[in-house]
């Protein structure tokens, strides 16, 4: 059964978000939280209309509108190539599920483009081009099946730590029409390497 404490005082260590949100003096609640299971059928993919008091999660028995299921394996809207930020789980569900997905598989497979790849454990990037079949889907998807795409660095990387590709995140840094030449492609993958430094600091080896 969950169980509500009142307190009238908090940690020290939410200090800051205490004054930057304005809580105010108290007092306060502690809430000793059970996961109900009973809907996880639908997590991720329920949503719905939290009302105009959104900054307060805890409210008591009050309807909420549902919006919209989201279909099973739906990872998140497409918003166009600058704003693409995938971590590699996202990635991932996007890849394995292309039908609920489709507007990711168009807008990615229509496109050649430069990308990179950043490790968010240490700050290391690698940069990459996409010039085959299917342009930038098809070139994710290898790495969504293999981890590291082919690449030297990458794969010595993950002999050592294999989970390490969970940390990977891809974004999108120039995107080409798939009418593009190879050697274009290349080129400019090349330039953004130098600009980036990523033959001398990050994970590229060439």
């Amino acid at each position: 059964m969950n169980k509500v404490q009142k307190v009238s005082k908090l940690p020290d260590v939410l200090n800051p978000i205490i004054i930057l949100e304005n809580w105010g003096a108290g007092p306060f609640y502690f809430y000793d939280l059970i996961r109900d299971y009973s809907l996880s059928e639908l997590e991720e993919r329920l949503v719905i209309d939290w009302g105009s008091s959104t900054v307060s999660w805890c409210q008591k028995k009050l309807d909420k509108d549902v919006i919209e299921i989201l279909p099973k394996g739906f990872a998140k809207t497409f918003l166009g190539y600058e704003n693409v930020i995938l971590m590699f789980n996202e990635l991932e569900k996007i890849v394995k599920n292309p039908d609920v997905n489709r507007q990711w598989k168009m807008m990615l497979s229509n496109v050649y483009g430069v990308y990179l790849i950043l490790d968010t454990t240490n700050g290391q990037q690698y940069v990459g081009s996409a010039y085959g079949k299917d342009g930038i889907w098809g070139r994710w998807s290898d790495y969504v099946h293999t981890k590291h795409g082919g690449n030297k660095i990458l794969i010595e990387l993950l002999t050592n730590d294999p989970m390490r590709y969970k940390k990977f995140q891809f974004s999108i840094l120039n995107v080409l029409p798939n009418s593009s030449l190879r050697e274009q492609v290349i080129q400019l993958e090349q330039i953004t390497k130098t600009k980036l430094g990523t033959k001398t600091f990050g994970l590229n080896s060439n």
